[in-house]
């Protein structure tokens, strides 16, 4: 099927029978406690088990009960966790994203042992977990620093303690990220693949291996939300 551009807000049809709670990348979650993902099937992200393109949205099967979603943008994982507490992942594991202690990628939602307790998460080539307790842990990818810790390596593929992100309240991919007094703070990849362009906002294109202050952005507002992507980020007023 060839795709078509959309310029115009459209009705997805295929959940005008759903009460949506949440929508993130490509996926939703109903009121019913299910989840609908679409889009391109690359790494299994779709969930359905198949590395096919869904051009409407497909409820995942096997997964129900679902209280909280976590998509984030592109091919990195999804996960679920469900009312009960158990935590599914599925999608794309490079470097060890959904964190169950491997590196295959996930075509259908797995159980993963490992985020037992996790309440939270937040994906990208690095992914942060949050419990109960707001203790904060990261695993995936760390080549370009994501983890924040000072460190550039391999990563790990199960989780492992981030204390210098317990104070973060909003983690985006490990690079972008807001305290609980709405400082924003940066860290990670600071170089775009097509230029040298610093993708941070810090005057520089070095590479920030630790979390740094934003400059020119004291606070974030209520009301405000932040927009990233992969060639930089802005914020949008209310």
């Amino acid at each position: 099927m060839q795709p078509n551009i959309v310029y115009t807000p459209q009705q997805i049809s295929a959940l005008s029978n759903e009460v949506i709670t949440h929508i993130g990348s490509e996926c939703a979650l109903s009121a019913a406690g299910d989840v609908w993902c679409w889009g391109m099937g690359n790494d299994g992200r779709i969930g359905d088990g198949d590395l096919g393109h869904e051009p409407l949205p497909k409820k995942v099967p096997g997964l129900s009960g679902v209280r909280s979603l976590c998509g984030s943008w592109g091919g990195n994982p999804r996960f679920a966790i469900l009312q009960n507490g158990d935590v599914y992942a599925w999608g794309r594991n490079a470097d060890g994203r959904l964190g169950n202690g491997y590196t295959q990628n996930v075509a259908t939602p797995e159980k993963v042992l490992e985020l037992q307790g996790f309440v939270e998460f937040f994906s990208g080539h690095a992914s942060f977990g949050r419990k109960a307790d707001g203790s904060t842990y990261v695993w995936g990818d760390n080549t370009l620093g994501d983890f924040g810790d000072g460190t550039t390596g391999m990563g790990t593929s199960t989780p492992v303690r981030a204390p210098q992100a317990d104070d973060f309240v909003y983690i985006y991919s490990g690079s972008l990220a807001v305290d609980s007094s709405g400082q924003v703070w940066v860290s990670g990849n600071n170089r775009s693949s097509l230029t040298n362009f610093g993708l941070l906002g810090l005057g520089h294109n070095n590479e920030v291996l630790s979390p740094e202050k934003l400059g020119g952005i004291k606070a974030l507002p209520r009301g405000y939300t932040a927009i990233t992507g992969s060639t930089g980020g802005v914020l949008r007023t209310p």
